[in-house]
């Protein structure tokens, strides 16, 4: 007997495999944003199969993948409003595991999204707080200006007990 297949954990990394592959590194995702990946990912091969009809490619692997998770087919057909005729009609393994697959989006895409975001924010602080701004580069000039009089000043001074030493010698 074959162990349960987790679809949740399966669209979860399609979803970020999708992400990684086809959105822009460091652009956090929009409300808008969301609307269109959905749509996209929904007829993604890659991440339901519907595209083509098939994510596995291979029959025998879908029915697998479904055959211990004939209750989360039952609610996929539940939220698409699948009926009796057009299960009798439709139904076969990969038709059952790209239904679930796009079920199972709806149901993770929203988390995947803002860990996208998460990062891309936790990525930014990291960079603010290891960023020299313009504003650190000023104080530092000014800094360095101060302490480049502070010397001159000094050899100014050093310079003169020289020459006030050298005229007390000669005396």
């Amino acid at each position: 007997m074959s162990e349960k297949y987790d679809y949740k954990e399966a669209v979860k990394n399609d979803v970020r495999q999708y992400l990684e592959e086809n959105w822009e590194k460091g652009k956090r995702i929009t409300e808008d944003d969301r609307m269109t990946l959905h749509d996209d990912m929904f007829i993604a091969d890659s991440v339901t199969g519907n595209g083509s009809g098939s994510y596995t490619f291979n029959r025998y692997e879908a029915e697998e993948n479904v055959c211990h998770n004939l209750d989360l087919l039952g609610e996929s057909l539940d939220e698409f409003g699948v009926d009796g005729a057009t299960l009798r009609e439709k139904m076969d393994g990969e038709w059952a595991d790209v239904t679930i697959r796009c079920y199972m989006l709806g149901q993770v895409e929203g988390e995947i999204f803002d860990e996208w975001n998460e990062k891309i924010d936790e990525e930014k602080e990291d960079e603010d707080e290891d960023s020299y701004s313009v504003a650190d580069l000023l104080a530092d000039i000014k800094e360095c200006k101060k302490l480049s009089q502070d010397i001159d000043n000094g050899l100014a001074r050093v310079k003169e007990s020289v020459e006030q030493a050298r005229k007390e010698i000669v005396k």
